[in-house]
């Protein structure tokens, strides 16, 4: 069984799945994720997720990818234990920020919002050419 609880903080959406994210789980998840996106920010917190199972860990991975293309920022909340084995053995920490308390995975979506703020959306033009006529 899980259950999941839906927040905010700081304008961030919070997803707290609790219980075992499986087979038998994996559209409840979905659901909740679904109804985060489009927010700023969306922090998945696996804090209450007791085991994990391959898919469980495609849909964290799907709602990782829905998040981005919906220009969401995505941090995932992973204390120590064996779920953290998990995700580190399939290189989740590799795709999305793998935080391990709630804090430090809302510094990590506001660090992300304040560089994009900072980057320039476009490459400016150059001022001159390399190619001549």
């Amino acid at each position: 069984m899980l259950e999941v609880e839906l927040t905010t903080r700081n304008g961030t959406a919070i997803c707290l799945p609790k219980g075992d994210l499986d087979a038998m789980t994996v559209s409840t998840f979905r659901g909740a994720v679904g109804l985060c996106l489009g927010e700023p920010g969306l922090i998945i917190d696996l804090s209450g997720v007791h085991f994990i199972d391959g898919a469980g860990l495609t849909a964290l991975v799907g709602a990782v990818s829905r998040a981005r293309e919906q220009r969401t920022r995505v941090a995932v909340i992973v204390p120590a234990g064996s779920v953290q084995k998990v995700l580190e053995d399939a290189g989740l920490d590799m795709i999305v920020n793998v935080s391990e308390t709630l804090d430090l995975a809302l510094a990590e979506i506001q660090d992300d919002a304040a560089t994009a703020k900072r980057a320039p959306s476009s490459p400016a033009p150059s001022s001159h050419s390399l190619c001549r006529n």
